[in-house]
C-alpha cells in the first residue's frame, strides 16, 4: 500500500496542519483527532493500531505542543474490540487454550465470547489510574472506537463535573470514530469511577478509576509541570 509501513520498517510522516484541523471558534484550546491503520482496517484496529493526534490552537501551545491553559491531559478510547479479528488471535490460542487444535476463532460463540469492552484496552479497573489534584485544569479527550459500526458510548465521571460544548455535565455521548473534548477542574478528592453509562457496556468491563489528590501548596502549584503521559501525540499550529 502506498505510504504504508512494511513489517519491521519505519516511516516518518510530516503533516501540514490547516486551520480546519484545529479548534473551531467554540472549541477549547485543543482538540483530538483519531488515526488508525487502513492497510487491513478490521484486523489492524483489532490488533491495536490506532491512536490520537492532539492539535492546539495557534498561540496557545507550549514548546511540546500541549495547550498552555491546561495542566493535565488524558486520552480515553472507549472500545468494543473483537479479539477474534486480531492478528494475534492464533498466538493467544496456542499460548492460553487448553486444547488449541480444537479452537475455532471464527465460530459464532467464540466470536461473542472474545468481544472485549474496554477503555484504552483495559477493563474492570485495571487501567493505570489517571491522577490529578483539586484545582488542576484537566482536559479529557474521549473517543469512540473506529472498529465498531453499531455501538455508541456514554462516558460518565463520578464525583466531578465537566464543561463540554459550553454546558456543565458529567456524561458525554460519543459515536463510533468520533471525538469529544471536555474540561474538568476537580474539587472533590478521592478515587472515583469513570465508565460508559450503558449498563451492558459497564457490566462487561468498560469501567475504570481516576484519582483526585488534595490541592497543591501555593509554591508547588506554580512549579513547571510535566505533560501527562496518556496524551499519545501532540501537534501545534
Amino acid at each position: 500500500m502506498e505510504g504504508g509501513v512494511p513489517p519491521h520498517g519505519t516511516r516518518v510522516y510530516t503533516y501540514a496542519v490547516p486551520d480546519r484541523a484545529g479548534p473551531g471558534p467554540a472549541d477549547p484550546s485543543s482538540v483530538a483527532w483519531m488515526y488508525h491503520s487502513h492497510v487491513d482496517e478490521e484486523h489492524d484496529v483489532a490488533s491495536g493500531l490506532m491512536g490520537t493526534i492532539i492539535v492546539t490552537r495557534k498561540g496557545m501551545a507550549r514548546a511540546d505542543g500541549s495547550p498552555k491553559d491546561v495542566e493535565r491531559e488524558f486520552v480515553t478510547m472507549y472500545g468494543i474490540n473483537s479479539e477474534s479479528d486480531s492478528w494475534y488471535i492464533m498466538d493467544n490460542v496456542k499460548k492460553f487454550a487448553r486444547e488449541p487444535d480444537k479452537a475455532d476463532p471464527k465460530r459464532r460463540g467464540w466470536i461473542n465470547d472474545n468481544l472485549r469492552f474496554d477503555i484504552n484496552g483495559y477493563a474492570f479497573g485495571n487501567m493505570p489510574m489517571p491522577t490529578m489534584r483539586v484545582g488542576d485544569r484537566v482536559r479529557w479527550y474521549a473517543m469512540g472506537d473506529a472498529d465498531n459500526d453499531f455501538e455508541n458510548h456514554t462516558p460518565h465521571w463520578h464525583g466531578q463535573s465537566l464543561l463540554s460544548m459550553g454546558m456543565r455535565t458529567d456524561t458525554l455521548s460519543i459515536q463510533p470514530a468520533s471525538m469529544q473534548t471536555a474540561d474538568m477542574i476537580p474539587d472533590n478528592p478521592g478515587v472515583w469511577l469513570f465508565h460508559c453509562h450503558f449498563p451492558g457496556h459497564q457490566s462487561s468491563g468498560m469501567v475504570e478509576l481516576f484519582k483526585v489528590l488534595p490541592a497543591r501548596s501555593t509554591a508547588a502549584k506554580h512549579a513547571p509541570k510535566k505533560p501527562a503521559p496518556m496524551a499519545m501525540a501532540a501537534m501545534h499550529r
